[in-house]
């Protein structure tokens, strides 16, 4: 009689495979917690609540009807009274209050933090898209341009700002919002 050949260790390869999943979800959840609680207490700035302004635009209907709730989404997270942590206030918000923020809040964030945002954010977002976990990347990619769009904004207007003043001698007018040109241009690819 014929015996068949049974795999000695495929039963037991499985779990072992499962279970490197599962640990490796488990140190992607445990690394995003620690960079995004680390660089918001570390590398966020304290700044003046009077700063979180909507710029010159105040007849743009939208921003009249956003500004409740972009300004109940700001975090003071470690910084004392009057203040909020720029940083915090993008990592511990909803990803669509954080868009709202970076769309909506013209000077709410230093340029140093959104590159760090950017940079962290996107590294964090691919790493989680490469493990084997249903998530989103529309929405993460969505910030990630948001991002870059404000901070690219943010350093022309101050380049261009600085040309302006010293080859032509007068300031400007304020510029209009254009941040979905920087959206569009993000997520294009």
């Amino acid at each position: 009689r014929s015996r068949q050949l049974r795999p000695v260790g495929a039963p037991c390869m499985v779990s072992v495979f499962l279970a490197c999943r599962v640990l490796e979800s488990l140190l992607v959840c445990l690394t995003t917690t620690l960079v995004v609680f680390v660089a918001s207490m570390v590398l966020g700035e304290c700044r003046p609540m009077s700063s979180a302004s909507h710029g010159d635009n105040s007849s743009w209907s939208l921003q009249d009807s956003s500004s409740e709730e972009v300004n109940s989404s700001i975090k003071t997270f470690f910084c004392p009274n009057d203040t909020y942590n720029d940083m915090a206030t993008l990592f511990f918000n909803p990803q669509e209050s954080a868009i709202l923020q970076l769309f909506h809040q013209e000077g709410t964030f230093s340029p140093v933090t959104l590159s760090l945002f950017f940079l962290l954010y996107f590294l964090l977002s691919c790493w989680t898209y490469g493990i084997s976990v249903p998530s989103g990347l529309f929405v993460p990619s969505l910030l990630c341009g948001a991002a870059f769009g404000r901070l690219v904004a943010s350093l022309l207007k101050r380049c261009l700002l600085c040309f302006w003043v010293r080859f032509v001698g007068v300031p400007p007018l304020p510029p209009s919002p254009d941040a979905p040109s920087c959206l569009c241009s993000a997520t294009s690819a």
